[in-house]
């Protein structure tokens, strides 16, 4: 029983370490007059905030490629990862007030399309506070980039490069999710679909 509970505390130790190691490697170290905990709560809070950007463009994509089927699952998605009066728009273009309204927008540019693809990439989280004890006081901002491909059904493509400019807020009970999301347009560029590619096994 001894031998077997000093074999479980050094896997506990090892994988303190391997985390710690992690972190380090992703950037998270404790600040002066900042303890690890700290640290290791920011890094878990950067993860949770950044999925909930991943997680919109993977349900708006579910939008186009069957609306009909997908629209209640991806509006049940949305009430998790934004906050009921959360700001949505387009920088300089337009503001929404909420992300039911910012669904609405989706479902109509959609309607052409037969599919889409948001890829997400080179994020940024900024903790400004972490929630206390009771789960108050959590806030950030974000800023994630966007390429985005819609497949329209006459065989083009329309190509969009922009930032998503994002803030959360910490919901007790809820976790994180997202109280500001507008997009910055960078670029639009219109292509054709290619050919599919030959997939013939050589004899």
């Amino acid at each position: 029983m001894k031998r077997q509970f000093l074999n479980q505390q050094v896997v506990r130790d090892a994988a303190i370490v391997m985390f710690l190691r992690l972190c380090q490697a992703s950037g998270v170290a404790a600040a002066p007059g900042e303890s690890v905990n700290q640290a290791t709560q920011e890094w878990i809070a950067k993860q949770e905030i950044a999925v909930l950007q991943r997680r919109y463009a993977q349900a708006t994509d579910m939008i186009a490629a069957d609306r009909a089927a997908n629209e209640a699952e991806v509006v049940a998605i949305y009430q998790k990862i934004f906050t009921e009066d959360a700001e949505m728009g387009v920088l300089d273009r337009l503001t929404l007030d909420g992300p039911m309204k910012w669904l609405e927008l989706v479902k109509a540019k959609f309607v052409p399309l037969d599919n889409a693809q948001h890829l997400i990439g080179s994020q940024v989280v900024e903790i400004e506070s972490l929630p206390d004890e009771d789960g108050l006081g959590g806030s950030a901002t974000m800023r994630s980039y966007v390429q985005a491909t819609h497949v329209n059904s006459d065989g083009t493509l329309e190509r969009v490069l922009g930032t998503y400019h994002s803030a959360a807020i910490y919901a007790p009970g809820s976790g994180w999710r997202l109280s500001k999301m507008v997009l910055e347009l960078l670029s639009t560029e219109d292509a054709k679909i290619a050919a599919p590619l030959a997939l013939e096994v050589p004899e």
